[in-house]
């Protein structure tokens, strides 16, 4: 269970990146020096101090080779203070020039998907071509600008105040016990970059196998065998599949929706339909019945966090609306090919008796893995359980959704209701403990 540590830890770090980000918005250029500077000093002094140490406390202590490697250390820290001291304008230059980079490549990403949905004849995206040339002119300016340095410094330091206010809110959930809160909020967040996004499922599951090593009362205090109390039926429960594999962009996550039983997993399946190194495909939607799925799965190595959504009734109305909405599209597709029964789209259908469709027509013909992907999928199908994100960088990641539903998994009476992770190590899931409001200690 998140500690209440963990989450005052949320809203202090909230607290200083609104405060960082507000220094970026009113001193920008100035604040900048002034933070360098403090770097500078910092990284001399510690390393000074390591110097000391070596040479003098340490003396004898340590052979030749360590003493070696620690006098280099510490002359390193040196060496970068002096350097950071005296180009700190050019430091400053590079690290604009990257943030303009950055904005300027999910210019181009985003541009590449309004491309895909207008081939697709795909309706209402010109919000999507204006949001990628708005990155795109960002990116140019804070690369080339004659006032790039302190344009970029303004927009990250909004940037920054915004990504705070989120933590801060989280941090504010997490801790009240609001026993009132019976329904997923539908907050505006703004998301993390994607690179950071990217990596949070992979950290987390890296963080768990690192638990299990000689801390199996850890893992027991954490996780147990036994299923949650039903609140709610089980036909009014969605759940959410989160799993990470070991390698490649398995380590960035898949976001599978289940529903009385059945998943539906959108992907680039069709390897015979790969373009840009897998990147760009047809969509394939794959449906099957969990259990068989969860099994096949561990069978390869990969571990999938269950989150488990309670719906209201009209909630449950909307959500068979958006699967019938999205499945009026889709038409029948078979692996044919010995290629395609040899990769995951074969093994998969084979392992659990299940069908796959492509779209005839829509937002989901064509798979890009940076614009329409199993995370939007899901999304559509939550509807209003989903994630409201202001999409600054129009790119959503696996790691957005793994980190809105445990926090509100966490969050006291929220309908997040369940979290299970299915290992590979264990026959059974671990089902993590939800917090509970004082009323519910009571009874």
């Amino acid at each position: 269970m998140v500690s209440r540590r963990e989450n005052i830890s949320s809203i202090l770090f909230g607290c200083f990146l609104v405060i960082f980000g507000l220094a970026l918005v009113f001193f920008r250029a100035s604040f900048v020096l002034l933070l360098a500077e403090i770097i500078q000093f910092i990284l001399i002094v510690i390393g000074l101090w390591k110097l000391f140490c070596t040479l003098i406390l340490k003396r004898g202590e340590d052979k030749f080779l360590p003493r070696l490697m620690a006098l280099g250390k510490a002359l390193l820290y040196v060496i970068f203070g002096l350097i950071l001291a005296n180009r700190v304008d050019f430091t400053t230059g590079w690290l604009i020039f990257f943030i303009g980079l950055y904005q300027f490549t999910v210019g181009i990403i985003g541009f590449t998907s309004y491309i895909l949905l207008a081939r697709d004849k795909v309706r209402n995206i010109k919000s999507q071509l204006f949001i990628s040339l708005i990155h795109v002119l960002f990116g140019v300016t804070s690369m080339f600008g004659s006032e790039r340095i302190t344009n970029t410094l303004f927009r990250l330091g909004v940037y920054l105040v915004f990504i705070g206010f989120t933590y801060v809110n989280d941090g504010r959930q997490l801790i009240t016990r609001n026993e009132k809160a019976r329904k997923l909020r539908n907050r505006i967040r703004i998301p993390l970059p994607v690179f950071i996004d990217a990596i949070i499922p992979n950290n987390v599951l890296i963080k768990f196998n690192e638990m299990l090593v000689g801390n199996e009362d850890t893992v027991s205090e954490r996780f147990s065998n036994k299923l949650p109390a039903k609140d709610y039926d089980e036909d009014s429960i969605v759940h959410i599949l989160i799993h990470v594999g070991k390698t490649g962009f398995d380590k960035i996550g898949h976001v599978d929706v289940s529903y009385k039983g059945k998943v539906y997993s959108y992907g680039n399946h069709d390897i015979e339909a790969h373009f840009a190194a897998g990147a760009i495909g047809d969509g394939v939607l794959v449906v099957a019945d969990e259990k068989p799925y969860l099994d096949f799965l561990k069978t390869r190595g990969t571990s999938v966090f269950r989150f488990g959504i309670g719906l209201t009734e009209k909630e449950l109305e909307e959500l068979k609306y958006e699967l019938d909405h999205i499945l009026k599209d889709v038409t029948p597709w078979e692996a044919t090919t010995e290629k395609q029964k040899k990769s995951y789209i074969g093994k998969v259908l084979e392992a659990t008796k299940g069908q796959a469709f492509k779209f005839k027509r829509g937002r989901y013909k064509t798979y890009f893995v940076l614009g329409t992907n199993c995370v939007l999928l899901a999304d559509e199908l939550l509807g209003n359980n989903g994630i409201n994100l202001i999409n600054v960088a129009g790119i959503l990641a696996p790691g957005t959704y793994y980190d809105y539903f445990n926090k509100l998994f966490h969050t006291y009476g929220s309908n997040v209701i369940s979290k299970m992770l299915v290992h590979p190590q264990f026959q059974e899931p671990l089902v993590e403990v939800k917090p509970v409001t004082k009323k519910e200690k009571r009874a």
